[in-house]
């Protein structure tokens, strides 16, 4: 006679799998949320530090294209007397100095020009900074995953001619014309972006005046006081 064989029951297979799949998707759920609130807490506590980094060394950039730009195309020729007519009495003495508004509005706009193509030229520059200088670390200030910074100007370059008159003697005084710049440059970081306005002066050309030096100087020592004392006039 033949024995039939007995087999045990078999586990189902489908229960196992499904309980399987809800375990990883448990897990990958749990490392997705654990990586979002790592991100959310780092961006949300970095991103000052970074926003202040990035601004620094954004206007640092910004400021060496413009006076670079300024030095190669203007200051170098530039000349004082193209700027400033000097007209003088039958004595010698310089009877008035009148400024070249020609020249003055030539140069405002070469000036805007060629710092606007500077500033162009630093859109392709990208700005790295070390997540270890962001957290504030010296010893681990250049390692870590860098953080890129885009760099984009925005807007138009004001350009303006500034005058400076500085008392550097008895009658004597330096004038100095040279050149404000303002420029708005906009930092792009990854889901931040800011801007920075930037400032400077770039002297291009000075003189010294001369005047009549007169024999006796008094020096009356006058404490605390303020007195409007009227400076001597250049004849």
């Amino acid at each position: 006679m033949l024995r039939r064989k007995r087999f045990g029951k078999r586990r189902p297979l489908l229960p196992n799998l499904l309980q399987r799949k809800f375990v990883i998707g448990i897990l990958v759920l749990f490392i997705c949320y654990i990586l979002v609130s790592t991100f959310v807490f780092i961006e949300s506590s970095l991103r000052p530090t970074i926003i202040a980094i990035a601004e620094a060394r954004a206007r640092v950039i910004a400021t060496e294209a413009i006076n670079s730009a300024i030095d190669v195309h203007i200051a170098k020729e530039s000349r004082y007397e193209h700027l400033i007519y000097i007209q003088k009495d039958y004595s010698g003495n310089i009877a008035m100095a009148e400024v070249n508004n020609m020249e003055i509005a030539r140069i405002q706009t070469l000036t805007t020009m060629n710092v606007q193509e500077a500033l162009k030229s630093i859109k392709s520059e990208t700005i790295r900074i070390p997540l270890g200088q962001a957290l504030g670390s010296e010893i681990l200030a250049d390692y870590g995953p860098r953080i890129p910074v885009n760099l984009v100007p925005i807007g138009t370059v004001n350009a303006g001619i500034e005058q400076k008159f500085h008392p550097t003697g008895i009658n004597i005084v330096s004038h100095e014309v040279g050149i404000g710049i303002e420029a708005d440059v906009q930092i792009v970081i990854p889901f931040v972006s800011s801007t920075v306005k930037v400032e400077t002066y770039t002297p291009i050309v000075t003189a010294t005046y001369f005047g009549d030096v007169p024999d006796t100087v008094i020096n009356l020592p006058l404490g605390n006081q303020d007195f409007d004392i009227p400076l001597p006039m250049i004849e």
